[in-house]
């Protein structure tokens, strides 16, 4: 079970910059987070960086959400 934990409690939602998963290339660019009530967080990028991540291959994109996954687990700021 993963959950979105602060020093203050729980949350339901956090951002993360891309800047930590592909430096230059997601720089500015929030990765959204959201604890789904059923013990999972889903990853997503926001609607309004689509257009600029339409350029980048498909294949490249479908590493980034395991990749921030494993920095939201170690810890990274949120």
């Amino acid at each position: 079970m993963k959950r979105l934990v602060t020093v203050i409690g729980p949350i339901t939602a956090a951002q993360l910059d891309g800047y930590l998963i592909e430096e230059r290339l997601l720089d500015q660019i929030m990765i959204q987070v959201s604890d789904r009530d059923d013990g999972n967080l889903e990853v997503a990028f926001q609607e309004r960086d689509q257009r600029y991540l339409s350029q980048i291959s498909a294949a490249q994109q479908a590493e980034w959400p395991q990749e921030a996954m494993i920095n939201i687990e170690a810890g990274c700021a949120l």
